[in-house]
């Protein structure tokens, strides 16, 4: 994906990204999300946040994504808790 994004080859890169959007999962998608930060791939980086927003009781519930920079700035930016200013990352994974 990164090869042809560089080498504008936006057709393989759009066919990498339904690649990734077929084989997301909860356990995988703050990796796809970080990649995709990193690539700048916008497009599918909004796909990915929606699918952490969607499924985040499950993302929660894997472990290894609860000290995740990508999960706390999305759940300090577009989550909501009626009664509090900004959510206790430990909460949530906890919770």
């Amino acid at each position: 994906m990164v090869a042809a994004d560089m080498l504008q080859l936006n057709e393989v890169v759009s066919i990498c990204g339904e690649f990734l959007k077929g084989h997301m999962d909860p356990s995988n998608c703050v990796g796809i999300f970080q990649f995709l930060e990193q690539i700048a791939c916008m497009d599918m980086l909004e796909f990915t946040e929606n699918y952490i927003h969607v499924h985040f009781l499950e993302v929660r519930n894997n472990k290894r994504h609860c000290h995740s920079s990508a999960v706390v700035l999305l759940i300090n930016t577009a989550l909501c808790f009626p009664g509090k200013s900004k959510p206790d990352i430990h909460e949530i994974c906890i919770f």
